[in-house]
């Protein structure tokens, strides 16, 4: 163990033995190893388990961590034995995505290059001042009204723009020149001269109305970037054939407290499929098992 918190480093929390609640019984199970690591707003959890027997691992050995990474909502595994591993324990382990390491091998291991995740970037612009000035057309015979107070801007459709820095910002996220214009983490002033043309808004007024074209000003913004790990399994029939591949991230969405949402990425041999769904939905396997899966290369030990 000292060896992999050595190199793993201090952003690593690794604990042995510990105890991991089980997602079916409610109930703590032990592990040997447990290494936890913040990618973003979320915790990986890696466990390892360890035999230090004369005897090979076996295949149903193998079966037993399988089953205990998924209860424990592990988000890999990986068993290291000093008397190695039987032919029938590497194939399951290749099936299942099981790490296999004997003990010179972990202690050589790049244990932060084995415990990465892949991630995608969750980026929310935010906006904390706002300076807006709207800018008119001359279709309604050149009318202006004094103050902005009592105007009121609607949608094509008659519904109203409550809220114009939401325009604003949908626009700049929508614009790629504009987004490079945007820093991470520290909020600066950003001015802004935004075509709404296309948008067809109207400004209603005491005794006239006008299409908006632009919207003009200076707001002060910054991206909240948030890394969030990204989950790889593959489909299996019963007979062990794959039928699709399958990856999900977990993450907060933006501008909504407590709010989460499920990206969620199918491939099979009709294609590629992204959705976003909330994290109430739920999805049918359709007679097939969903297991976890590794994109790294796995090797027979």
């Amino acid at each position: 163990m000292r060896r992999i918190e050595a190199a793993l480093g201090a952003d690593c929390d690794v604990k042995s033995p510990d105890w991991l609640m089980d997602r079916i019984t409610k109930r703590k199970r032990e592990v040997d190893v447990a290494v936890r690591r913040k990618v973003g707003s979320q915790i990986l959890l890696i466990i390892n388990e360890c035999r230090d027997h004369k005897r090979k691992v076996d295949a149903r050995y193998v079966e037993a961590t399988n089953t205990k990474r998924d209860d424990v909502r592990a988000n890999k595994a990986v068993i290291i034995s000093r008397a190695g591993f039987s032919d029938g324990a590497i194939t399951k382990a290749n099936h299942y995505g099981i790490g296999l390491m004997t003990v010179k091998e972990a202690e050589e291991a790049n244990w932060r290059e084995w415990i990465a995740a892949d991630v995608f970037e969750v980026r929310n612009l935010v906006c904390s001042a706002i300076n807006i000035k709207v800018v008119l057309g001359n279709d309604d015979g050149g009318r202006r009204p004094d103050t902005m107070n009592g105007v009121t801007i609607r949608r094509e459709d008659g519904t109203v723009v409550d809220q114009l820095p939401a325009v604003v910002m949908n626009a700049i996220n929508e614009e790629p020149a504009a987004r490079e214009l945007i820093p991470e983490t520290k909020a600066r002033d950003v001015p802004f001269n935004i075509d709404v043309s296309a948008a067809k808004l109207r400004a209603d007024f005491p005794g006239g109305s006008a299409q908006v074209l632009r919207l003009v000003g200076i707001g002060t913004f910054c991206y909240r970037v948030t890394r969030v790990p990204i989950n790889h399994y593959e489909y299996v029939t019963a007979q062990g054939e794959r039928t699709a591949e399958y990856a999900d991230a977990v993450f907060d969405v933006p501008g909504k407290d407590g709010l989460q949402a499920k990206l969620v990425m199918v491939r099979t041999g009709e294609g590629i499929r992204v959705t976003a769904e909330p994290m109430t939905a739920s999805k049918a396997n359709g007679g097939t098992t969903k297991r976890p899966s590794t994109k790294r290369p796995r090797r027979s030990l």
